[in-house]
């Protein structure tokens, strides 16, 4: 909790004062705070810092100014504080960050301010409390959280109770730190907020609209690209149903409704605001993402001129060293339209050759009458440099020998993410060099955020999302590849399944959820063939070819590769020339399939 440490420390002239404030009637009795473990009805997960915020609370620059007790509420006295913290979060970060709070109060001001975790052990109801995050046990609470945005945060009080309420960490830092702006000293020492002291905030500009579903989310989270997400568990197909036409009562157009086998999906539009839905009845989930309307793609085949033969190829990677274990082939895939434009999936590691040599590949093959080589789309699975990097240096080097017409993905808010076994800030540069290398060579390509069940067209091929990081969220992601996205192709009559790096967790959910509806010809095989899966989903899969983003060394001799580690099953299973024939290509050399 680095990042928690230092922001109190810069906050600490602000905190000063409040922490100045719990004396009043006596000392509290301490109790423990418990903090328990993930899971419950409320998340401390971190969204990133919205638009500056200077109102919401009165102007506090004077001390004492005023002098009529009724008009204020007495926090400390004499160096002796009956406050204590009742805190109603599950999130590790959150838990940790209100217990430095407590702690930081307690420095200050040298008196025992208790903290309770409300879901382990919620005292009886006291007057003096700052009650912060969902606590069902005090009245207070709960009527705050009835109208509380999700992306949003309110302070208010109400008698001698202060009351707090937010969904992520970083709004609840928000509160804390325009409520002490609020506190001042009296002349006679005592610490005051104003009894009417009230103060709202929201990072979206949308969350207002928004409709609140009827129970209060299991998690909330920054989705990035300025969009939040709640999750809400135990939703049976009424409920999900009746807020679906809460929206449009709400007047909200509907753009899409999809769905896949049981599952239903839906996006819908209100001026410059979107919301997409999606609900899975076999594990009672329903996620809501709301924010602004971005690029939104055709719903209907679009017919071109027939110019080429369909395919999809795998490209040999040239510039990595295939001869070692230490060969980084990354992952790269080129769709190529009826209409001649391309469809590009990531693109592997920097490299100079690689790089060259797709220039190559698309100028070869563009039709006659293509003055340069087209990209109708770029989709990123996750922002990984193996799987970036590449496309980054490409879309550099060469912006006057190809044109760009949009590029496609859904990262997470890397600001407001902690990964266990990764470097948060690693992606998030990545994420922004793509953003501003489009934003500065490609100004007309448009930019489309993946929603999990979207189904759209681009030329004659059809794509169907099947999993962003939204339905990960809001668990704790270990690392970049449970950011991963997924998705199908179907272009001249076949379908192709791309996995990206989606780890053991994310294949196993696709499974359970989707089953029989994942079939499909043509599977790259999830994490360069030798990390995650999961037996369920390739039997789903059942493909007839297999794309393994690996070298030939790894192909040939990696004991996860070939199945015979410990926990590859998977992989023993789709090589099994007994089972099924099927063919297998590795990306030391090119290789290209025609489709249709």
């Amino acid at each position: 909790m680095v990042r928690n440490k230092l922001l109190f420390q810069k906050m600490l002239p602000l905190l000063l004062a409040f922490l100045l404030t719990l004396a009043a009637c006596g000392p509290a009795q301490p109790g423990p705070d418990d903090a328990g473990t993930p899971g419950g009805s409320s998340t401390g997960e971190e969204g990133p810092p919205g638009q500056d915020d200077t109102g919401g609370g009165p102007d506090t620059s004077g001390e004492g100014e005023t002098d009529t007790p009724g008009e204020v509420l007495t926090l400390a006295s004499g160096g002796v504080s009956s406050y204590r913290i009742v805190h109603g979060y599950s999130s590790l970060d959150a838990i940790a960050a209100v217990r430095e709070f407590g702690a930081l109060l307690e420095e200050l001001t040298g008196a025992d301010i208790p903290v309770y975790n409300a879901l382990r052990d919620a005292p009886e109801e006291q007057p003096a409390e700052i009650v912060v995050g969902y606590v069902p046990a005090r009245r207070g609470s709960t009527g705050l959280y009835a109208s509380l945005t999700y992306s949003g945060v309110e302070v208010r009080v109400e008698g001698e109770t202060i009351y707090i309420g937010a969904y992520t960490l970083s709004n609840l830092e928000k509160g804390v730190s325009f409520l002490t702006e609020a506190i001042s000293k009296r002349e006679n020492g005592d610490v005051v907020l104003p009894a009417d002291y009230a103060y709202t905030h929201d990072d979206s500009e949308f969350g207002s609209e928004v409709p609140r579903y009827g129970a209060q989310p299991a998690g909330v989270n920054s989705a990035g690209s300025g969009n939040y997400e709640a999750t809400f568990e135990n939703v049976d197909a009424a409920a999900f149903e009746g807020y679906a036409a809460a929206l449009e009562s709400a007047g909200f157009a509907t753009y899409q409704t999809n769905a896949i086998g049981e599952n239903r999906f839906g996006v819908y539009t209100k001026g410059q605001m979107q919301v997409s839905l999606s609900y899975y009845p076999s594990k009672q989930l329903f996620k809501l993402v709301y924010g602004g309307k971005g690029y939104l793609p055709s719903l209907t085949r679009e017919e071109g001129p027939q110019l080429c033969t369909p395919s999809v190829t795998q490209p040999g990677r040239r510039g990595a060293d295939l001869s070692s274990p230490d060969g980084a082939p990354g992952m790269s895939y080129i769709f190529q339209l009826p209409d001649g434009r391309y469809i590009l999936v990531d693109g592997g590691p920097g490299n100079a050759d690689d790089e060259a040599a797709l220039l190559a590949f698309l100028q070869e093959h563009k039709p006659a009458g293509h003055e340069k080589p087209v990209i109708a789309a770029w989709f990123f699975t996750h922002a990984h440099g193996d799987h970036m990097q590449l496309a980054c240096n490409f879309l550099r080097a060469y912006t006057d020998e190809i044109v760009l017409e949009l590029v496609a993905y859904n990262f997470p808010d890397f600001d407001s993410l902690t990964l266990t076994n990764d470097s948060a800030k690693a992606l998030g540069d990545q994420v922004q060099t793509l953003v501003r290398t489009v934003d500065i060579y490609y100004r007309d390509a448009a930019t489309l955020v993946l929603h999990t069940g979207m189904r759209f067209w681009i030329g004659e091929a059809e794509i169907e999302i099947l999993y962003t990081p939204e339905d990960f969220a809001p668990t704790t992601f270990p690392t970049g590849n449970h950011t991963s996205c997924a998705f199908r192709v179907r272009l001249g009559g076949k379908s192709i399944l791309l996995l990206g790096d989606c780890d053991r967790e994310l294949c196993q959910f696709m499974a359970d959820v989707y089953r029989e509806e994942l079939k499909s010809d043509i599977l790259q095989l999830t994490h360069h063939g030798y990390n995650g899966a999961c037996l369920d989903l390739y039997q789903y899969i059942d493909p007839d070819i297999c794309f393994w983003a690996s070298d030939e060394y790894r192909f040939l001799n990696d004991p996860r590769c070939l199945g015979t580690a410990a926990g590859y099953e998977f992989n023993a299973w789709i090589r099994d020339d007994s089972i099924r024939r099927r063919e297998h290509y590795h990306c030391s050399a090119d290789t290209t399939i025609p489709l249709g």
